[in-house]
């Protein structure tokens, strides 16, 4: 092969290379997970792996629907810590979301409200800024997806002297894929491995929802503020 041929294929496989930006923003997160935690395996000592279960209660403090009202709910999560300061965690979190507007006029009222279930399925890279302390500073990248129920509309009309008329609609809804950032706390308890823990995780994601079988599904940005307190044990 002359050194023509050679510059030539080498051409042709560059065409051909497939973009790398193509379809990797999803895989960022996963793949910087991977190579920190191999880079701190390597610098913790000889097996000494830590695992943290954690349960707690949780509120949605800011929806961008109709207006803001709290919205509890509960979280659940499992970190394998490779290092005093690395870990990776995996959670479940549900929160029944509901929002709604009240008007008066002159006597009139008509009070409207939404709600939907919501479900992540979230990965957190975990950095432990203070571990020896008594009180440690966890922070990361969050990464996952929504599941949601169908969201329920509900409007209750009322003219002074005239009974109250209530009426109600459902329509599907779908989420999608999740990302934000966290920030906790994990305050010890006593001497031993159990921890009172506390902290917030915004998330953002967009919702579809289809008002008619055959309409364009109509989407909108739901991006809460979860903060959470609750209790945690290192085993």
């Amino acid at each position: 092969m002359t050194p023509t041929d050679r510059t030539k294929d080498k051409r042709q496989t560059t065409r051909n290379a497939p973009d790398p930006a193509i379809g990797r923003s999803p895989f960022l997160f996963v793949a910087f997970a991977l190579l920190l935690l191999l880079g701190e395996t390597g610098r913790a000592a000889a097996a000494d792996p830590r695992w943290q279960l954690a349960i707690a209660a949780t509120t949605a403090l800011r929806t961008p629907i109709l207006g803001v009202e709290d919205s509890p709910g509960w979280s659940a999560g499992l970190e394998y810590r490779a290092s005093r300061r690395i870990g990776v965690e995996l959670d479940v979190l549900g929160n029944r979301i509901e929002d709604g507007i009240e008007i008066d006029f002159f006597g009139a009222e008509l009070d409207v409200k939404q709600s939907f279930q919501a479900t992540w399925l979230l990965s957190r890279l975990n950095v432990h800024f203070t571990p020896d302390s008594r009180v440690d500073l966890v922070a990361g990248p969050v990464l996952g997806h929504l599941g949601t129920g169908d969201l329920t509309l509900s409007a209750r009309s009322q003219i002074p002297g005239e009974p109250a008329v209530v009426e109600k609609e459902r329509f599907k809804a779908k989420g999608g894929i999740a990302a934000g950032a966290h920030l906790r706390l994990d305050i010890r308890l006593g001497q031993g491995r159990s921890f009172l823990t506390a902290g917030a995780t915004y998330v953002r994601s967009r919702v579809e929802v289809a008002e008619q079988p055959d309409s364009e599904p109509r989407s909108f940005d739901f991006d809460p503020l979860i903060v959470h307190l609750g209790y945690s044990v290192r085993f």
